[in-house]
């Protein structure tokens, strides 16, 4: 994704998912991607826990 469209999501890049700005990244993180299935099943992982644990109904009905 882009950085903008992970605004306000606390995603890390690297971590829960691959954030790049400009055609050459973007295109370079989706061949990093395409190579690496470990790197594919990592940040699915990561992305998902960060969903439930900040995004989940569950979540939100707590903090509100």
């Amino acid at each position: 994704s882009t950085w903008e469209g992970m605004a306000g999501i606390e995603a890390v890049d690297g971590v829960h998912a691959l954030l790049a700005d400009t055609p050459a990244a973007f295109a370079e993180a989706c061949l990093r991607l395409h190579a690496s299935d470990a790197l594919s099943a990592r940040l699915t992982a990561e992305a998902a826990k960060l969903v439930r644990e900040k995004h989940s109904a569950e979540f939100l009905e707590n903090v509100l």
